[in-house]
């Protein structure tokens, strides 16, 4: 058999080399030779490298004649005293990786904890293995050990190989059976192409995503993608009231002064009364709001009046609020707020009308220029259209 290299301390752990030099004494029955031809074969073989540390040992005449001696020696020279207490850290830190075995992985363990017990790597196996399935079959035998977590480790690997090989079989099979679909194959309930009934887009039905308004220009607004019937911009849009009563008068009409800062409209906003409830609060804030971008540092005139909409606020309408209200007035009978009206340019007609109330405004560049409340009585009849 041949003797093992020479030893490089620095390309090779003393462990592994030892363990080479331990099976060439095996083979060769060197320790039932002479004490003298052991040490003699040990230095010879191990090395230049190695024999300048070997002089350096202080030995007796009688320790120079033993091998084992010798290579106590070598290593306490090589292998320092350990650390117990950080290897048992970093033995702790390992976790099998996702293209690691569970060979591989026990494999790790065994080299880390050289120096420590069976059942600690058993432990390691359990904490440190990816597949929480496995983990949980682990935990549940009362009687494992390092073999038997080794063997549930392994029979799990392999059934996970052999599932992912049935799942490939199985994906090209479907896919098979999918080129091979024909038009006389059976059409199940899933196949039937969903359909939008009164399609806010065209006003009838299609298979969803075909619509036939898509890419189509209204012809009223301009705009993509409706048809003009469908079209809902504000200038186009009529409500219909079948009968309109006003409130406290008879067949009173409904008149539009087109005259900025007409007496008529700083009329309707001085006669704006104070909300007494939340209500009417909206109601006042979601008009101011609307012509926020003309009037400057809105958000804090209306501050005090916001913190009245607050959940389980108590209603107290006090003189500070009072006051936000006719800074508000006074800030919409002003420019830029109210707009001298332009005849070059156009006008758009803004309607609204609820249970209480209807009114209008004439805008110009989303300002308005005029506008009309008034209180009505609306009786809805029921109609076939």
């Amino acid at each position: 058999m041949e003797a093992p290299k020479h030893f490089d301390p620095n390309r090779e752990r003393w462990e592994d080399w030892l363990q080479q030099y331990s099976w060439y004494e095996t083979a060769t029955e060197m320790k039932k030779k002479e004490p003298e031809v052991q040490v003699t074969s040990f230095v010879t073989i191990i090395g230049s490298d190695a024999q300048k540390i070997y002089r350096t040992f202080v030995l007796s005449p009688e320790e120079t004649k033993k091998v084992e001696e010798i290579k106590k020696r070598f290593t306490n020279y090589f292998l320092p005293k350990k650390n117990y207490t950080m290897e048992r850290y970093n033995f702790n830190k390992l976790q099998q990786s996702m293209v690691e075995t569970i060979t591989e992985f026990i494999t790790r363990l065994r080299l880390q904890a050289s120096n420590l017990e069976d059942e600690l790597i058993k432990d390691r196996v359990v904490v440190g293995i990816h597949d929480d399935h496995t983990r949980e079959k682990l935990l549940s035998d009362p009687d494992l050990d390092l073999d038997k977590a080794i063997q549930i480790c392994m029979a799990a690997e392999r059934t996970n190989k052999e599932i992912k090989v049935m799942q490939q079989h199985s994906d090209q099979e479907v896919s098979v059976i999918k080129k091979n679909f024909g038009p006389k194959q059976n059409v199940t309930m899933e196949e039937v192409p969903k359909l939008i009934d009164n399609c806010k887009k065209c006003g009838g039905t299609h298979p969803i995503r075909r619509c036939p308004a898509y890419g189509k220009i209204c012809k009223k607004c301009k705009k993509a993608n409706h048809f003009a019937k469908c079209c809902r911009s504000n200038f186009r849009y009529k409500k219909k009231i079948n009968t309109l009563e006003e409130e406290g008068t008879e067949n009173d009409e409904l008149s539009l002064q087109i005259n900025s800062l007409s007496e008529f409209t700083i009329k309707a906003i001085d006669n704006i009364k104070s909300p007494s409830n939340k209500k009417e609060l909206q109601r006042l804030l979601g008009m101011v709001q609307y012509l926020h971008k003309f009037i400057p540092y809105l958000s804090e005139i209306t501050y005090r009046m916001r913190l009245l909409l607050k959940k389980n606020t108590e209603w107290q309408w006090d003189s500070l609020r009072d006051k936000d209200m006719e800074r508000i007035k006074d800030l919409l009978k002003q420019a830029p707020t109210l707009k001298h009206y332009d005849p070059n340019k156009d006008v758009v007609l803004s309607v609204d009308a609820s249970q209480h109330a209807i009114g209008a405004v004439l805008l110009q560049e989303d300002r308005p220029i005029a506008n009309r409340p008034s209180t009505v009585r609306i009786h809805l009849q029921k109609t076939n259209g």
